[in-house]
């Protein structure tokens, strides 16, 4: 188990990545800096595809660990950065997508956070939806 800096706490991401990822499901262990030191830490992403397109993949990622960049990192490191990260993907098809869609910002977004209250240990569970550029990027990519 990789030791996380918010014991029990459970961290969700949706995200839109170049091309179609084979996988339905996975785990991405590669160790990442740290922002600080520079020394390499361990950083766990684990992943379920929630729709696979032609040239691109709407994923759900859970972070262990919350290393810097962590999730652009891991899906980059895959062959499949998300799409318009002009820092870890392909800036030439992100200007083609632009071009074709119309957005300039890469499609990460944090869509759930739970964890265990710290006096009554009930389970806490915070949601937010998906914004709307997001969701017409998806509609678009049918």
């Amino acid at each position: 188990m990789i030791e996380t800096a918010f014991e029990g706490w459970k961290k969700f991401y949706h995200a839109i990545l170049l091309e179609r990822l084979d996988q339905k499901e996975g785990e991405i262990e590669k160790p990442l800096p740290a922002r600080m030191s520079g020394k390499e830490i361990p950083a766990l992403t684990r992943y379920r595809v929630v729709r696979a397109f032609a040239h691109a993949t709407h994923v759900e990622a859970e972070i262990e660990t919350g290393r810097h960049h962590q999730i652009r990192k891991h899906f980059a490191s895959l062959g499949h950065p998300l799409i318009l990260d002009d820092l870890y993907g392909d800036k030439k098809l992100n200007r083609l997508f632009t071009k074709e869609f119309g957005y300039h910002r890469f499609f990460l977004h944090a869509i759930r956070t739970e964890l265990l209250h710290p006096i009554t240990k009930q389970k806490i569970v915070i949601e937010a939806p998906i914004p709307k550029p997001f969701a017409e990027v998806l509609k678009r990519l049918v």
